[in-house]
């Protein structure tokens, strides 16, 4: 299945992106997630402390307001995933979090339409 929605693992990417939205993270060895609008873009960062999966992942939705078909892929493309790593508590986390922005989608989708 194809999503149109931009992943990347670069440590030093991600972390330019989280500084530029304001974010502080420390490499205090707890799991992390981070969600944020930038540019109108949104970013989801999972950041993984343990050993074996140390590091970043980012997934970026571009233009948010016109693309909130693609919240539900990346729903589906977390579950793919906590399927396959150990680390599901952080994932978890993730789910919830995009789950919040795919409910204020459609409330603000219904606030548009007047229904």
């Amino acid at each position: 299945m194809k999503y149109n929605i931009y992943v990347s693992q670069n440590d030093h990417e991600i972390l330019d992106y989280i500084t530029d939205a304001g974010i502080k993270h420390s490499d205090d060895d707890s799991d992390r997630v981070f969600t944020f609008l930038f540019n109108d873009h949104f970013h989801l960062v999972i950041f993984f402390s343990s050993p074996g999966d140390k590091g970043f992942i980012m997934f970026r939705i571009d233009d948010i307001r016109n693309n909130l078909k693609e919240v539900k892929n990346l729903k589906i493309m977390l579950q793919e995933l906590a399927r396959t790593i150990g680390n599901k508590k952080v994932l978890n986390i993730a789910l919830a979090q995009v789950e919040d922005i795919e409910i204020a989608g459609v409330a603000a989708q219904v606030f548009r339409s007047g229904k």
